[in-house]
């Protein structure tokens, strides 16, 4: 299931094949988190609404870590 993932974001996502191709970027890790966690995450960064964009690719674990620790 991660390899479809990973192959599916690469088709549709320019910057994170060229991440993953270059090596600068792991392989995605799928876990399953509560519905809304990434609202809430959002939403406490200021960042929720229609006027904000969604975050980068990062090559670190910043985004991914504060997600799992409610951040």
């Amino acid at each position: 299931m991660t390899s479809l993932l990973d192959a599916g974001l690469q088709r549709r996502n320019e910057d994170y094949e060229a991440k993953r191709q270059g090596g600068g970027l792991e392989s995605p890790e799928v876990q399953l988190v509560p519905g809304g966690t990434f609202a809430g995450w959002l939403q406490r960064r200021g960042k929720w609404g229609g006027q904000n964009k969604m975050p980068r690719c990062r090559s670190d674990r910043e985004i991914a870590d504060a997600l799992m620790e409610g951040r």
